[in-house]
């Protein structure tokens, strides 16, 4: 939310037109689905299932590139394309990378799994795609990647 309000401060002090401060948050908002992608990459990681981020990365690629072209070639509007790249993005996002299939990999490998198995094949779409906060846990992952921030110079 700081990225896409600093976008939107950024438009309004450069003077940007309606139309392409709206391209900007559209392609913005593309690059928001690929994080959140790779949210559920790790997931895949971490149950060694390389073959499900390939395939979702094929697949989104693909997609993007099929609805940009479409819009361009057919209505010529770079805001449309931009649309269709988000469209294509989150196509994958919501039906292949959020999918129960996704989280009921903890199930499938036996050796990993913790707790009841049939839990991970229930669980709401709402609750796969609502973030998850634990400050404890976000604490800890800042304290590990503290070392890989560049200094300032």
């Amino acid at each position: 939310m700081v990225a896409v309000c600093a976008l939107v401060a950024t438009c309004k002090i450069a003077g940007y037109s309606r139309n392409i401060a709206l391209l900007i948050l559209m392609v913005a908002a593309a690059q928001l689905t690929d994080c959140l992608s790779e949210n559920y990459y790790g997931i895949s990681q971490r149950y060694e299932r390389m073959d499900r981020i390939a395939r979702s990365q094929i697949l989104r690629s693909l997609l993007s590139v099929v609805f940009l072209a479409i819009a361009v070639h057919y209505w010529g509007n770079l805001l449309l394309a931009a649309a269709g790249l988000l469209l294509g993005r989150a196509v994958i996002l919501f039906g292949y990378d959020a999918a129960k299939s996704t989280f009921a990999l903890s199930a499938a490998v036996p050796t990993l799994a913790v707790g009841d198995d049939t839990r991970a094949k229930a669980i709401p779409f709402v609750d796969r795609i609502r973030p998850s906060w634990d400050l404890r846990n976000q604490m800890r992952m800042a304290w590990i990647a503290l070392p890989l921030a560049p200094l300032p110079c």
